[in-house]
């Protein structure tokens, strides 16, 4: 698995605070870990690739900074590393935990539901990149705005 130290490295280089001594105020862990696996083609046994499936969580302690930063961070990772999540229009694609301490601090917990496909290969492993998510629509250029509407014989348009 590779995304929980991407997520982490991305959230400390954002707030150094979270580096060198006080690194264990910054924890990344899994829970609820599931494999997929699919056999090879022409194989009962081989394994040609599987998932990681994953709640990936992310616990910021004692947080003195802007918590829509850390929201803010997060959704543009998810972007690049699981950019499906951000599509969904059933659940979010982050569920939080906050615990006020005081005026200036927090202890906030962050979950989201990862995957990772992996592929073998004569090498060992890879990992295989996440799908491009494409908004527009095959064979439709820029849009061209209307310049006439005629129906039966009759311009509608002036």
């Amino acid at each position: 698995m590779r995304k929980p130290q991407l997520l982490r490295d991305h959230l400390a280089d954002a707030f150094p605070e979270f580096n060198g001594r006080a690194r264990d105020r910054l924890a990344v862990y899994v829970e609820n870990g599931r494999v997929r696996a699919r056999p090879a083609p022409g194989t009962s046994t081989g394994v040609a690739s599987f998932e990681w499936a994953y709640r990936l969580e992310a616990v910021l302690l004692d947080f003195k900074g802007d918590a829509n930063t850390v929201l803010a961070l997060v959704l543009d990772w998810l972007r690049i590393h699981q950019p499906e999540l951000l599509l969904s229009h059933e659940g979010s694609p982050i569920e939080l935990q906050a615990d006020i301490i005081d005026d200036e601090r927090i202890d906030l917990q962050l979950s989201l539901e990862l995957s990772e496909a992996v592929r073998r290969t004569e090498d060992g492993f890879e990992y295989l990149p996440e799908p491009a998510i494409d908004d527009s629509f095959e064979g439709i250029g820029d849009a061209v705005g209307l310049s006439g509407l005629v129906i039966g014989g009759e311009d509608l348009a002036s």
